[in-house]
């Protein structure tokens, strides 16, 4: 039989193997938790890094194919399988770089061609000015890898004839679906022809001293002319022109202008000068005017000797006298160079439609290069500063990842939205921390137990609530309850707190022969009718002051008085709604840590003489105040955190505006619209993996602060 002490010993034992499963189970369950939040941080990096890669450019090919003529144009096609070039005879040649010989295909677009002019763009179509006044327009379809076709050079537009007996110097064009707008200089005269396919709708004649360079934008509408230092922009209509703009360039970039040529799109002219500076230009309104502009400016060491613009960002190439070439992305501003001995000297440079591959040519000699530049738009000045895009009328921080046409350039900004969750996550706070706090203190210290078992669970509950009602309610019953009630919901939301304190401070002015009358825990009552009948009056009133002083309608009143639009999803919506969701986490954990301070401290208290307020303000709360922090810091994740309620009743609008009547975007709401959206490694896909990053960083960073203040405050407080 078994001793006392056996048994005791094999007790202690299994208590000891107990012990360490239990510890060895925790230990385990913690460092797993660690790793998955490490691979979490992990993996959010690796798929954003790609985006701080910067541009490459690998040379890829060089041969010598000697063609008749001088160039006036080259480019490639996205597979290198097809060059091809315009010359100053009117031929145009595409072949094969593996074997140029063999495959070259010389097509005659002119007989007696003068000047020359390709159409910026996707597609491949140019003019020949002629010798006769005439002006030529061909398109050029490139063979399809891989199927027996050859290139061809179709008729683009009927030819039209600007002039008898006189060579056209310079031409440019642009078409839009009206027709087709043509401007050529003949005779130091420059000749504007708006035609719609069959007739001639207007003709017009410019006269200057001396014209260097004329440039059409790609659908015709506005026409700038150099002349000398001179630049003007004209309006063009089928009225005629009108001279809206007229800028000495040489006073304003310090250095004679050379060129002119267009950004991708045709909305901004770039100006190249003579020391190698490239200079963006657009129209931005002023005083009711648009005005043309200088918006950025890229440096360049040396003089340009070519210059090309991408046909899908906000990009050019520059080729210098040494043989540098340089990108430069006007939305991230990044100037990119890279020396290649060989350019040097060469005056004519042409990309694919990708951007991705390029083509040089200089007296016979070829080169063609790589171009790995995956992310052009995203630099960490885009994602973080003020840029000032095209037709805005100052620099700003925009969200605007997909727009209706393909030339707007992308506005990947995260500030509006970093600016949105942290501007969510203070209102609802506002609103939920008084709120909690002030019930955990009234629960915990001075609510009856039987009533606090009831209150207690019941606001706990409320935290099984989905946040998807919550949304849902906010977004289509709450909305438009406070869009035609503004005024009383923001006199109720202002006015109760107010009410509260002046109650209190009236209460505490009342002879202690009433106010002893009533029992702690019969304050409550008269909250509630306070709560009720303040409450009620506060809305009317809010009704009548809209009435009497706004003429019945608060939203035209706001707008036209104070510059404040209401949206009908608003910051105040959603912060009512985020508060109802993020008070019971803070109730919970505050009304805990006040009940748990020891009751010697207390009653200690009390029996010194101090009043029970006396006692909470400074024993209670000053215990508490690490678990009251933690609860708060536990709500502040909450709200920056949460996805549906903001996804639902803000109305998704990415602004940086405090007004707590317009709407908003989160970094989580925003992740959940548009990540099913993005294509997989795209810019735009990669920065919101971004965004979840910043989302991971911030609450980490936050929570971490939070524990090691609740740690020190309860380190300082424990010895009460």
């Amino acid at each position: 039989m078994a001793s006392a002490s056996d048994i005791t010993i094999q007790g202690d034992v299994i208590r000891q193997l107990k012990d360490k499963a239990t510890g060895l189970t925790v230990t385990v369950g913690g460092t797993i938790v660690l790793a998955v939040l490490l691979l979490i941080f992990v993996y959010l990096f690796a798929v954003t890094m790609p985006l701080l890669k910067s541009a490459s450019v690998e040379k890829k090919d060089e041969f010598t194919f000697a063609l008749s003529g001088n160039t006036v144009h080259i480019g490639v096609d996205n597979l290198q399988s097809s060059v091809f070039r315009y010359s100053d005879n009117g031929k145009l040649s595409v072949f094969d770089p593996k074997n140029p010989k063999t495959s070259v295909k010389v097509l005659s677009l002119s007989d007696n061609a003068s000047s020359f002019f390709a159409l910026p763009g996707k597609k491949t179509i140019t003019a020949y000015g002629q010798s006769d006044g005439s002006v030529v327009f061909n398109t050029l379809s490139l063979p399809v890898p891989g199927e027996k076709t050859a290139p061809t050079a179709a008729v683009a537009y009927p030819s039209i004839q600007l002039t008898d007996g006189k060579a056209v110097e310079a031409v440019t064009f642009g078409l839009k679906s009206g027709g087709l707008t043509l401007a050529g200089l003949v005779d130091n005269q420059v000749i504007i022809v708006r035609n719609s396919g069959t007739t001639n709708i207007f003709s017009q004649v410019l006269d200057a001293d001396k014209f260097t360079k004329i440039l059409l934008t790609q659908d015709g509408s506005v026409l700038f002319t150099l002349a000398g230092d001179q630049l003007r922009r004209f309006t063009v209509r089928d009225s005629g022109l009108t001279l809206t703009d007229s800028i000495n360039l040489k006073k304003a970039l310090n250095s004679q202008p050379v060129n002119l040529s267009l950004l991708s799109g045709g909305s901004s002219l770039l100006v190249q000068t003579a020391d190698g500076q490239i200079s963006q230009w657009f129209e931005v309104l002023e005083d009711g005017k648009r005005r043309l502009t200088l918006i950025r400016k890229s440096e360049n060491s040396k003089p340009l000797t070519a210059l090309s613009s991408e046909a899908h960002h906000k990009a050019v190439v520059g080729l210098d006298t040494s043989g540098t070439l340089s990108i430069w992305h006007t939305v991230s501003e990044v100037l990119s160079r890279f020396s290649f001995p060989e350019l040097k000297g060469v005056t004519h440079i042409g990309l694919s439609t990708s951007s991705r591959v390029l083509v040089s040519e200089q007296n016979g000699q070829w080169q063609l290069y790589k171009i790995d530049d995956p992310h052009p738009d995203v630099s960490i000045h885009s994602l973080w500063n003020k840029v000032w895009y095209e037709n805005y009328p100052a620099p700003a921080f925009v969200w605007q990842s997909t727009s209706a046409d393909d030339n707007v350039e992308a506005k990947l900004s995260i500030f509006p939205l970093l600016f949105g969750t942290i501007k969510v996550a203070f209102f609802s706070l506002l609103l939920a921390i008084p709120l909690a706090v002030g019930g955990a203190i009234y629960s915990a210290y001075l609510m009856p137990t039987r009533v606090r078992n009831v209150i207690k669970p019941t606001i706990e509950l409320m935290e099984a609530l989905p946040t998807v009602i919550l949304g849902f309610l906010a977004g289509l019953w709450l909305a438009p309850i406070v869009e035609q009630n503004v005024l009383s919901v923001l006199l109720l939301v202002i006015g109760l707190p107010l009410t509260f304190v002046l109650a209190g401070f009236v209460w505490g002015k009342l002879p202690q022969v009433w106010s002893q009358k009533w029992a702690l825990h019969q304050h409550l009552y008269l909250l509630l009718i306070l709560i009720a009948v303040s409450g009620t009056l506060l809305f009317y009133l809010g009704q009548w002051l809209e009435w009497v002083w706004m003429a019945g309608d608060a939203k035209i009143f706001l707008s036209n008085h104070f510059g404040i639009h209401l949206t009908q999803r608003n910051t105040l919506v959603v912060a009512i709604a985020m508060a109802f969701a993020v008070v019971p986490t803070i109730f919970t954990i505050a009304e805990d840590a006040i009940y748990s301070v020891p009751r010697h401290l207390t009653n200690g208290s009390l029996a010194l003489g101090a009043t029970h307020w006396q006692t909470l303000r400074n024993v209670v709360l000053l215990a508490a105040s690490p678990g009251i922090f933690a609860a708060a810091m536990m709500g502040f994740g909450r709200a920056v955190g949460e996805t549906m309620i903001v996804l639902m009743a803000t109305g998704n609008t990415p602004l940086v505006d405090w007004n707590i009547l317009e709407g908003l975007r989160t970094l989580s709401a925003n992740i959940a619209i548009e990540m099913p959206e993005s294509e997989v490694g795209s810019s735009h896909f990669r920065v919101l993996f971004l965004t979840a990053l910043a989302l991971f960083a911030f609450t980490f960073f936050f929570n971490t602060i939070a524990e090691l203040v609740r740690q020190k405050m309860r380190d300082k407080y424990s010895a009460l």
